[in-house]
C-alpha cells in the first residue's frame, strides 16, 4: 500500500489536471502539427481514460524538396497497463528527385498519471519495425527511439534501404513522479537523388496474444507496436 504521505500529496497532484481533455501530441521538425508539444497536465492520460484512433497529415517543405507526412495514433491507460501507437510515414512527392539532404524527425507525445508512489518503476521493453523504401538516395537512413522520462530504450537504427524489426528492454527506475512521459522520435533522413514516392515508415504489425505479456503494465508505440511492461513490487 502507498505510504500516508503519498496519499498526503495525492489531492494537491490531481488539482493539476482542473479540465481534463487527455490528448496526444505530434512535433514534425520545430513545428507542433497535432496537439501540444510537449503536453500539458490536461494532456495525461488517467487510469480508463484513452485517446481514440487518429489520422494526421501534414505538408512538409525542405528547399524544393516536398514531403508529406501521415500519421495514425491512439493510446490508452487501464488495469491492463499503458498503451499508445502511432504509425508515422514519411513520403517524398516532388515529381523531380530531392535536390537536399532533407532530415525530418517526428516526435510523438503521450503522458500518464496515476498519483500512486512507484506505480511506474519497472522494466520497459520496445519492439521496432522499420522499413525505408529502396528507392530512397545512397545513404539515405531510417532511426527511432523510444523515450519515458527522458530515458531512452534504446536506439533502432541507423538503416539503410530495407525492412527491420529490433527490439530492446530495459530497466527504468527513478520515475518517482506521477506523470509518464512518453516520447516517440523517428528520423527520416532522405539524401539528395531521392525519387517520387519513396517513402520511410514504422509498419503496423500484430498485437501480441495475451500471453505473451508480462503482468501489469503495457505500451504500444511507433506504427510499431511498443510493447512495455512492469513489475508490481510485491510487499509482505
Amino acid at each position: 500500500m502507498p505510504s500516508p504521505r503519498c496519499w498526503f500529496f495525492a489531492p494537491a497532484l490531481i488539482l493539476l489536471l482542473p479540465s481534463f481533455a487527455a490528448a496526444s501530441s505530434v512535433q514534425i521538425n520545430a513545428t507542433c502539427v497535432y496537439g501540444t508539444c510537449p503536453p500539458g497536465p490536461s494532456d495525461a492520460l488517467q487510469m480508463n481514460q484513452s485517446v481514440s484512433p487518429t489520422a494526421g497529415t501534414y505538408m512538409l517543405t525542405i528547399g524544393t524538396d516536398q514531403y508529406q507526412i501521415d500519421w495514425t495514433l491512439s493510446a490508452s491507460y487501464d488495469s491492463g497497463g499503458t498503451k499508445v501507437s502511432v504509425n508515422p510515414t514519411a513520403t517524398y512527392i516532388g515529381a523531380l528527385p530531392s535536390t537536399s539532404d532533407d532530415l525530418i524527425t517526428f516526435t510523438f507525445y503521450q503522458d500518464f498519471y496515476d498519483a500512486r508512489s512507484g506505480i511506474w518503476n519497472g522494466n520497459f521493453t520496445e519492439n521496432v519495425p522499420l522499413l525505408l523504401s529502396a528507392t530512397a538516395a545512397p545513404g539515405s537512413t531510417i532511426q527511432a527511439e523510444l523515450f519515458y522520462d527522458n530515458q531512452g530504450l534504446g536506439t533502432v537504427g541507423p538503416f539503410g534501404p530495407g525492412s527491420y524489426y529490433e527490439s530492446h528492454t530495459k530497466l527504468l527506475s527513478g520515475l518517482a513522479d506521477g506523470t509518464l512521459s512518453a516520447k516517440f522520435v523517428f528520423n527520416f533522413d532522405f539524401k539528395p537523388g531521392t525519387t517520387k514516392n519513396s517513402l520511410g515508415t514504422s509498419p503496423s504489425t500484430p498485437t501480441p496474444e495475451p500471453a505473451q505479456m508480462l503482468p501489469l503494465g503495457m505500451a504500444f508505440l511507433g506504427g510499431a507496436y511498443k510493447l512495455v511492461t512492469r513489475r508490481r513490487k510485491q510487499i509482505s
